[in-house]
């Protein structure tokens, strides 16, 4: 564990938990170990319409459309290389993951842009992003992709 002296920091991925569901709101990976978390990466997106007046300058602009986009990096691992295969297995599409362990740290319209269990309970929700790098000489690095919009609160599929 860090020490800090002189000046505070938000520092590692200590004590953070990730789980991942499927559309059916269950446990998306039967046996899943969790991964080694090396870098969690958290985008503010939206969309911006720029309206312009009739002499053709910058008269407004119109925002809407709010989106968080978190990128996790990990070392996928576990008890076996068996376990650990299934730690690299990418979730479906649309599988819903929970967040919790991470700072509280409000961004745009919601109070708590990481976790999924405090002030907004948005589930993060996987987009087709698996990213799998092997090479000869080192471990294998896994970097998926989730979104999270303030409107949906559900990972659960509608048509199940």
């Amino acid at each position: 564990m860090a020490t800090q002296i002189n000046k505070g920091h938000v520092f590692g991925l200590s004590g953070v938990t990730i789980s991942l569901l499927s559309s059916a709101g269950v446990a998306e990976i039967a046996g899943y170990i969790q991964p080694n978390l090396q870098s969690l990466r958290l985008v503010d997106n939206g969309d911006a319409d720029v309206i312009k007046d009739q002499a053709g300058e910058l008269g407004s602009y119109i925002f809407s459309g709010q989106y968080l986009e978190c990128t996790i990096n990990f070392i996928p691992e576990g008890t076996t290389i068996a376990n650990a295969k299934k730690s690299a297995q990418a979730p479906t599409h649309g599988a819903g993951m929970l967040i919790t362990g991470m700072p509280i740290i409000a961004m745009g319209a919601f109070t708590d842009a990481w976790n999924t269990n405090s002030g907004n309970t948005q589930p993060w929700i996987y987009f087709p992003s698996a990213n799998l790098d092997h090479s000869n000489d080192s471990k294998l690095m896994a970097t998926y992709t989730f979104r999270r919009a303030i409107g949906i609160t559900s990972a659960v599929n509608i048509a199940a």
